[in-house]
């Protein structure tokens, strides 16, 4: 393969993948929002919890961090799932 056989294609519109408005028909969610299966376990994550409602992919890291005591970078995109951590009293 030389680089004129790729370069054209370079020029073409694409199709973004990452987007599954199946989920949400009247909304449009990036690739990194999208529901995950969520399965947790460890020092301070609750028993045996289900959470309501789903997981997103973008919110994993934040959790993680939070739960290992660790900076959550202020340019950090997510949420910390509160609902899954049991807090010590």
């Amino acid at each position: 393969m030389a680089l004129g056989d790729v370069a054209p294609a370079a020029n073409r519109p694409t199709n973004v993948t990452g987007y599954h408005s199946a989920y949400l028909p009247n909304a449009r969610i990036g690739a990194f929002e999208i529901p995950a299966s969520l399965i947790i376990a460890g020092p301070n994550v609750k028993k045996s919890y289900k959470r309501p409602t789903p997981a997103y992919m973008v919110d994993i890291a934040p959790t993680i961090l939070r739960l290992l005591q660790l900076p959550i970078p202020a340019y950090m995109e997510g949420r910390i799932l509160r609902d899954i951590i049991q807090e010590q009293p």
